[in-house]
C-alpha cells in the first residue's frame, strides 16, 4: 500500500511483530484487518472495493431506468398503455398577397413623319452684289425672286461661302468679306441651316471666322463645319424636324492655305477637312445621340470640272459605308449630276441620294454653267415600322441676271416662257439655254423631277 503522509511504499517487509505496519520513509504506523480471516487488508484494496461496489449500484441503476423507458415508449402486451402518440404541428403558410405584377415598358407606337427640304449651292458676294447692296441698303432685291422657292420647305440649306467682315472692310475675290446684313436677307428667306466647311471660311482668317458663327448663332441659324473651340467642334449637329432626328455633317478639300495664317493652333481643330475625317466614327456619334438619319454636306470636286472626279467617287463611297445617306455637294461652281437610288453599302443594298454639286446659288460668276445652279428638293418620311425613305426628288433651276443696273436671282422656270421685264434678248436666250445644259447634266428618267420654283 501507499503511505498516506509521505506516498511511500509499504510492503510486507515494513510490518511489526505486533501487526503494525511503518511507513519506511517518513514512519507513519498502520494497523491493518485481515482479508477473509478477519485481518486487516490494506488501504489501497480497501478503496478499490469501494469503487468497484459503487459503479455496481450505478450499473444496476442505468438498467432500470432503460428498462422503464422501454415499457414507456415501445408497445407491448395488452395491460400496458401505449403513450399517447405527440401530434406533429402542421406547418402553415399564411397566405400572402399576389405580387402586383410590374407593368412591362411599351414601346410608344412609332408615328409617320415628314420633312420636306430644300437645299442649295454656293452663296457668294462679289464686287457687283456688294455696289448693289451699298447702294440699295440691303441684299433683299438679289433675293426677291427666289425668296418664296427657299421658304418653300419645312427646312433649308445653304453653302455660305464667305466671311462676314469685322471691320467694315469689305471685299470680293480673293477674300470674300461680306457685309452681315446679306444674313439678315437669307433669313428673310428661310433658309435655316449652313454649311461653313468651304475653302473661304477663312477669308478674314480667326477673327473672321469668330465674327462669322456669331453672327450666325445671334439670327438663330444652324451651322456645321466650322468652330470657335475644341469643345464646339466635339459637339455632334442632331436636329429634331418634325420629329425626325437629324444628324449634319460638313467637310472641305481646303482653305485656300488660310489656315496657315492662324497662330495658336486654332487651325487643329477650326475647320473640318476631308482628308482628316473619319466618317465612321462621326456617323457613329450622331446614330448614337437618335439620328435615323444623316445628311453630309462635302466641299470638294474640281472648280469648273463638268464631271465628277475619282476622288469624289471614293469619298462618297466611303460616306456611304459609314452610314450616311443624303450627300449635297459643292465647289465645282457648276451643277454635277443627282443621283438617287440604291447603292452598293458593305455588300448591301440602301437608298442614297447623292448631289455630286448644286453649282453657284448665287455669285457674280458670270461665265457659262457658273450664271445657273439648282435648288435640290427631296423629302424624307417615316412610316409607322420605323423605315425611312427618301423619294421626291427634283430640283429647282436657278439663273443669275445681273449688270450694272440691276442683280437678281431667278427661278428659271418662273420666266422659261415669259421673259422678264427690263431682261435683254441675250439674257432671256442664255437664262433659257442654262435650263437645257443643267437638264442634260442631271438626266430624266432617273427619278429625278425637275420643278418650276
Amino acid at each position: 500500500m501507499l503511505c498516506k503522509q509521505c506516498g511511500a511504499q509499504i510492503r510486507k517487509e515494513h510490518k511489526k511483530a505486533d501487526g503494525i505496519y511503518q511507513c519506511p520513509d517518513c514512519g507513519k504506523m498502520y494497523r491493518l484487518k485481515s482479508s477473509a480471516a478477519g485481518g486487516k487488508a490494506p488501504a489501497g484494496k480497501k478503496a478499490k472495493r469501494g469503487v468497484d461496489k459503487r459503479l455496481l449500484i450505478g450499473g444496476v441503476a442505468l438498467l432500470l431506468v432503460l428498462a422503464i423507458l422501454l415499457v414507456i415508449l415501445v408497445p407491448g402486451g395488452e395491460d400496458k398503455k401505449a403513450a399517447a402518440p405527440v401530434e406533429t404541428a402542421v406547418p402553415t403558410v399564411e397566405a400572402t398577397a399576389a405580387p402586383t405584377p410590374v407593368p412591362t415598358a411599351t414601346a410608344e407606337p412609332i408615328q409617320a413623319a415628314s420633312v420636306h427640304f430644300r437645299a442649295v449651292g454656293d452663296i457668294m458676294s462679289h464686287k457687283l452684289q456688294l455696289r448693289h447692296a451699298k447702294e440699295q441698303g440691303s441684299y433683299d432685291p438679289q433675293f426677291q425672286y427666289v425668296k418664296d422657292a427657299l421658304t418653300n420647305a419645312d427646312f433649308t440649306i445653304g453653302n455660305l461661302e464667305l466671311s462676314i467682315a469685322t471691320d467694315n472692310e469689305y471685299s470680293s475675290f480673293p477674300f470674300f468679306r461680306t457685309p452681315e446684313i446679306i444674313l439678315d436677307t437669307l433669313k428673310d428667306c428661310g433658309i435655316d441651316m449652313f454649311t461653313v466647311a468651304n475653302n473661304h471660311i477663312l477669308d478674314g482668317f480667326w477673327d473672321g471666322l469668330v465674327k462669322t458663327l456669331d453672327e450666325l448663332d445671334e439670327r438663330g441659324f444652324d451651322h456645321v463645319g466650322a468652330d470657335r473651340s475644341r469643345e464646339e467642334a466635339a459637339q455632334p449637329m442632331i436636329r429634331d424636324i418634325n420629329g425626325i432626328r437629324f444628324g449634319f455633317l460638313a467637310y472641305t478639300k481646303d482653305t485656300n492655305e488660310n489656315e496657315k495664317r492662324l497662330k495658336n493652333g486654332e487651325a487643329d481643330f477650326c475647320v473640318k477637312y476631308l482628308d482628316e475625317a473619319n466618317f465612321k466614327k462621326d456617323v457613329q456619334e450622331l446614330r448614337d445621340l437618335g439620328a435615323e438619319v444623316v445628311i453630309c454636306m462635302p466641299h470638294w470636286g474640281i472648280e469648273e470640272k463638268r464631271s465628277v472626279t475619282g476622288e469624289c467617287k471614293r469619298y462618297a463611297q466611303e460616306m456611304v459605308d459609314a452610314g450616311v445617306d443624303i450627300i449635297l455637294g459643292s465647289h465645282p461652281h457648276v451643277v454635277l449630276p443627282i443621283n438617287v437610288g440604291e447603292m452598293d453599302v458593305n455588300g448591301e443594298k440602301k437608298d442614297v441620294l447623292i448631289a455630286w454639286s448644286m453649282g453657284n446659288f448665287i455669285s457674280y460668276m458670270a461665265a457659262k454653267y457658273m450664271d445657273s445652279g439648282i435648288i435640290v428638293d427631296f423629302t424624307v418620311t417615316r412610316d409607322e415600322t420605323g423605315k425611312i425613305s427618301i423619294h421626291d426628288v427634283g430640283y429647282v433651276p436657278v439663273y443669275v441676271w445681273g449688270n450694272t443696273n440691276r442683280f437678281h436671282l431667278i427661278c428659271s422656270g418662273d420666266f422659261y416662257s415669259n421673259q422678264p421685264d427690263k431682261m435683254s434678248d441675250s439674257d432671256f436666250k442664255r437664262m433659257r439655254q442654262s435650263v437645257k445644259e443643267i437638264s442634260d447634266m442631271i438626266g430624266n428618267g432617273n427619278g429625278v423631277t425637275m420643278l418650276q420654283h
